[in-house]
């Protein structure tokens, strides 16, 4: 990793797709900035979850007081009691509303029921957790009704911190270790009418083909238990009467961990060549020289620069719209309304190696999907009369050159021509 500081004057970086020089693996920054909380309110999680529609929207922020409020436009309020930490640490860094600890004996949220409350049809279930202590046999997180018949549900997590939802004597789960005393997890529960996805922490954990009857019980919403207490943390619960996307499970949980910059020196964040399917193990994997495109993702969220300059391969495949929304808009792209980006295309976007790409060559997956405003804000045409990809723009005191590495695609790159 380099970094460039700039203190007064101009400065001129010029990017383009290199990927000997530059993979997934080493990311460049220009300048530095140190993350900040910012005040509680309608930061970018928040403004993200109210976008999705909640039913109900509980931060279990409040300090004091009874009422759990519900930040949802429904307005379905909590009561608070039992044995509670109030105010205790959240999930978000960039958000200084805290959550509620519950003790595992007596602590919960109770709301009242609602149609909407009760899930049927498509569904999500949406919180952040933190494990204080494994207590009884059966601890949980959530309570409504008899989730042993079709009139209820809950989610409940055992001793190797493996998350179940059980609905209609169904059980449902995620792999082991969703839950933890290390670290704040994210969790979502979400059901398309046919398919149950666990997500941890952004990342699809299991999938399961279930069918639910209709819920017709009446029973109160409980937060911080199932058929047993829970000793945990919660943050950030909310309902929902639709079945979020992918991306939008990406989009949530990478704004959820994102810091918010200081004032001080823009930072430019970049990588190229950080594609792979999303069902790819190395989409998240271990091995740090291969693709890695989520784990670069919640490493650029952390550091939460002012640009995201994607350098280019950032599909494989057959590099259509589709593969864009399947793997980088997962990912990367799950990040475009917490940044700018300002990407450049790479060889693999046109399809082919660099010898392969002629003066015919187009990218419609790459410009398709990321749109001329932020593929081709420059507004220039190649020859061949498709988007060029290459631009220029300021940031701070530096003026930043984008470049289309793929000469032949975009007229040459020898001096005197278009670039």
């Amino acid at each position: 990793m380099s970094e460039v500081r700039v203190r007064g004057g101009a400065a001129v970086l010029v990017l383009s797709m290199v990927a000997a020089l530059l993979t997934a693996a080493a990311l460049v920054e220009v300048g530095i900035r140190a993350p900040t909380a910012e005040a509680a309110g309608n930061g970018p999680y928040v403004t993200a979850v109210l976008a999705a529609a909640p039913a109900g929207y509980w931060r279990l922020g409040e300090s004091t007081g009874a009422t759990a409020a519900d930040s949802s436009p429904n307005v379905r309020v909590g009561t608070y009691s039992g044995g509670l930490t109030r105010g205790a640490p959240g999930a978000l860094p960039a958000d200084s509303n805290g959550a509620t600890g519950f003790n595992g004996s007596t602590g919960q949220v109770t709301i009242g029921d609602a149609a909407s409350l009760r899930l049927n049809g498509a569904f999500t279930i949406e919180l952040w957790t933190k494990l204080t202590s494994f207590v009884n046999t059966w601890p949980g997180l959530m309570l409504k009704g008899d989730s042993s018949t079709a009139n209820g549900y809950l989610l409940y997590y055992t001793s190797n911190g493996t998350v179940r939802l059980k609905r209609n004597n169904v059980e449902i789960s995620t792999n082991a270790g969703a839950i933890t005393t290390a670290k704040y997890s994210h969790l979502i529960a979400a059901y398309d009418g046919s398919i149950l996805r666990w997500y941890v922490n952004g990342r699809l954990a299991t999938s399961s083909t279930v069918t639910f009857p209709v819920n017709a019980g009446t029973a109160a919403l409980t937060l911080g238990r199932a058929d047993q207490f829970g000793a945990q943390s919660l943050d950030e619960v909310a309902l929902y009467n639709t079945a979020l996307s992918s991306t939008q499970v990406a989009n949530h949980y990478l704004t959820g961990i994102a810091a918010v910059a200081s004032s001080g020196d823009p930072v430019l964040m970049a990588a190229g060549d950080i594609a792979c399917p999303a069902t790819d193990p190395n989409f998240a994997g271990t091995n740090p020289t291969v693709c890695q495109a989520f784990s670069t993702a919640e490493l650029i969220a952390r550091n939460s620069p002012t640009v995201l300059a994607p350098l280019g391969d950032l599909v494989y495949g057959d590099r259509s719209v589709s593969d864009f929304q399947t793997s980088y808009g997962v990912s990367w792209g799950a990040l475009s309304s917490a940044v700018a980006v300002r990407p450049i295309p790479g060889n693999h976007d046109y399809g082919g190696s660099h010898s392969s790409i002629t003066s015919s060559s187009t990218a419609p997956g790459y410009f398709g999907y990321l749109g001329a405003a932020v593929a081709n804000p420059g507004g220039v045409l190649a020859p061949n009369g498709q988007p060029a990809g290459w631009y220029s723009y300021d940031i701070g005191s530096w003026h930043i050159v984008a470049l289309n590495h793929e000469c032949a695609a975009v007229g040459g790159c020898a001096a005197g021509g278009p670039q």
